[in-house]
């Protein structure tokens, strides 16, 4: 037999041998056969491994910035400081302090949903007068207002 293919015989599309088995798939060449058909095929395998690959990313990375989005929402704002004023008809205090280190006047609503505490113990509202040092957790609104969802009374500093 020679490497072409003999007339007659239709062609081989692959030229394959499994050595292990002795197995030969195709023993000789076709007539139409291209020693770039192999790394074509190679290519184009290579490429559609690549398309899939870049796919199959796609929605972890969008499932990666929900994660972000979530972990931002139920981050809370952090703020301390001496109470100046304390309106418990409009439910706000303002305090004098802020995220650390600012000494800007801050103010801050709460509301029935607020958790009172003090020294880290559940606490009353009553404890908070002006003059006292209180952390205040909760969420920035877009007027600036911090809603609290928890004020923790201090000892003074």
């Amino acid at each position: 037999m020679s490497g072409k293919a003999e007339p007659g015989t239709p062609g081989c599309r692959f030229l394959f041998t499994l050595h292990a088995f002795g197995i030969i798939l195709c023993p000789f060449l076709p007539n139409d056969y291209n020693a770039e058909d192999p790394m074509r095929l190679s290519a184009t395998l290579l490429s559609l491994v690549l398309a899939g690959a870049v796919f199959a990313a796609i929605p972890a990375g969008a499932k990666e910035a929900e994660t972000e989005k979530k972990q931002a929402v139920k981050k809370q704002t952090k703020w301390q400081g001496k109470v100046l004023r304390i309106s418990k008809d409009k439910s706000t205090m303002d305090i004098h302090g802020g995220p650390d280190p600012s000494v800007a006047q801050r103010t801050m609503s709460y509301d029935d949903s607020t958790q009172w505490t003090k020294l880290g113990k559940p606490g009353k509202q009553d404890e908070v007068v002006e003059g006292s040092f209180v952390i205040v957790l909760g969420h920035v609104d877009d007027n600036g207002v911090l809603h609290a969802n928890r004020i923790d009374l201090r000892r003074p500093r």
